[in-house]
Formats: structure tokens, C-alpha cells, sequence
């Protein structure tokens, strides 16, 4: 049985272990334009949900790759490129193989690349960090409610092989060409 994934549990999730990480920075979701931003700051974004495999697992879900984004902001004034670009090289590190207490894969960090975000490239300097999980959307039509065998009993009968492996049909042909006559065999 494959469990999906709950995305809101993801997201709560992977907001609450980024911000025990980063306890010096802004940690949040889903940032909206034009509010203040308190920095250092990651955001993050559940950005694609791409259909991994589009074959029928026989159990109606579906297998995703969900594309993820954590923005990574310090104030543009401060003149500290490096310090965001150190910052975005440990939430890469830090992403890696995370399943956040989820039924995710492993997490497995893409890029981190310089960014404008949402706000103004004057006021702050951003670097994107893109990661990925394996998951599976939709419950699983085959409830898994009854016990498994565990014991598996085969017999055959005993001293009679030819009730259970009949002998080969003759062929209606002879070996030179001519039709055989098989009545004799259906006797």
C-alpha cells in the first residue's frame, strides 16, 4: 500500500524544520508582495507538481515529483552577498535527504541560483535554492483490511501423474503429410 502524501502536512512541516535549522532567520511560506521583509529570510514555495509516471500503479494514484523553492533573502543595503549566498549553500545542504516526518522521498537538492523574488532587486539580494521529492497523490483503492496469508498449501495426487498431466494430443498429421485418423485415439 502506498501512503500519499498530505501537502499541507509537508508544508507545516518543512517551515518548522527550516526554521529550528535557521533560528536567526525569517522562515515562512508563500510570502505576499509588497510586505515588509524582516531578513535574513527563506521562503518557501511548493512551485511544480509534474506527473513522474504517467503508467496506472494499479492502486489509482498518481506518482509526482514535487519541485520545491526556498527563497533566500538579505537586505541589498547591507552589501552582504556573500552571507545570502552562504546562507542559500546550507539550506541546499540542509534540504538534502530530508523527508520532513513525511511519507516523501529523500530530498534532493537541484540549484541555487541568484533570484529577483517578488520585491524590488534594489532592496534585496536573493538567491533561489530548488530541491525535489518523489511522492504519490490519491488514496489507494485497495484497502489493505484482511490478513495476509502467510502459509501456502499445494498438493497433487498421489501416484496418479495422468489425471493431472494428460498425455500430449496426437497430431492430425503423420510425419509424411497424410491426415491421421484419430478415432483411435479418442477412445
Amino acid at each position: 500500500m502506498n501512503t500519499p502524501i498530505n501537502l499541507e502536512t509537508l508544508h507545516t512541516n518543512i517551515v518548522a524544520a527550516l526554521a529550528t535549522q535557521f533560528s536567526t532567520c525569517t522562515v515562512d511560506d508563500y510570502p505576499r508582495p509588497g510586505d515588509k521583509i524582516i531578513t535574513p529570510a527563506i521562503f518557501i514555495e511548493l512551485d511544480d507538481i509534474q506527473a513522474e509516471n504517467p503508467s496506472d500503479m494499479g492502486s489509482e494514484q498518481t506518482p509526482v515529483m514535487l519541485r520545491w523553492n526556498a527563497y533566500v533573502v538579505n537586505d541589498y543595503k547591507s552589501g552582504r552577498k556573500r552571507t545570502v549566498r552562504t546562507l542559500a549553500a546550507a539550506v541546499m545542504q540542509f534540504v538534502r535527504g530530508k523527508r520532513w516526518s513525511t511519507t516523501v522521498g529523500a530530498g534532493m537538492p537541484i540549484s541555487a541560483t541568484p533570484d529577483r523574488f517578488q520585491a524590488s532587486t534594489q532592496e534585496y539580494e536573493v538567491m533561489r535554492v530548488e530541491w525535489e521529492h518523489e511522492a504519490i497523490l490519491g488514496i489507494d483503492v485497495w484497502i489493505d483490511d484482511g490478513d495476509t496469508p502467510t502459509e501456502v498449501n499445494v498438493s497433487e495426487q498421489e501416484n496418479n501423474h495422468a489425471i493431472l498431466y494428460p498425455p500430449a494430443a496426437p497430431s492430425i498429421w503423420s510425419d509424411s503429410g497424410a491426415w491421421n485418423d484419430l478415432t483411435s485415439w479418442l477412445d
